[in-house]
């Protein structure tokens, strides 16, 4: 069964500020805990990106290409993904494993929740616990939620 776009884009855990958030996610590329591709001029000019990110993945696309969650072994492509054609919709960024599902929320559920000054990612990956999709604010949010989970 496809898990169903939720009724409110509200994140799905209480969420630090994105100055905090980044803070920790450049702690965590130095310990080696995430693994960063910068991008070149040349993956600039190749990025597809999708029309609805907001200025916090901007930012990060225009610095990394790759991120990598090191302990997981999960990789996620920043300038790579294609439109999700199903309810949730969206834009999927390609990763590796491939059956991982981690979204940039399409935009009208940006606009509806940050009134279009967030990303809104969304990780709509299969779970044995359910359905449920989990809404992150921004992708480095998703980032260090991912890592270094609630603690």
């Amino acid at each position: 069964m496809e898990p169903e776009p939720p009724d409110d884009w509200t994140p799905t855990f209480d969420e630090p500020p994105l100055a905090e958030v980044l803070r920790t996610l450049e702690a965590l590329v130095a310990r080696g805990r995430v693994a960063v591709e910068r991008a070149a001029a040349e993956d600039l000019a190749k990025a597809r990106v999708p029309a609805a990110a907001g200025a916090a993945f901007l930012s990060l696309a225009r610095t990394y290409r790759r991120i990598e969650l090191v302990e997981s072994e999960v990789a996620i492509e920043l300038h790579d993904g294609e439109e999700a054609p199903d309810a949730i919709g969206g834009w999927r960024l390609r990763t590796e494993p491939d059956f991982l599902d981690i979204r940039i929320a399409p935009h009208g559920a940006i606009a509806a929740a940050v009134d279009g000054a967030g990303d809104i990612v969304v990780d709509a990956s299969w779970s044995p616990r359910g359905e449920e999709i989990c809404v992150h604010s921004t992708f480095a949010h998703f980032v260090v939620r991912a890592v270094v989970g609630d603690g």
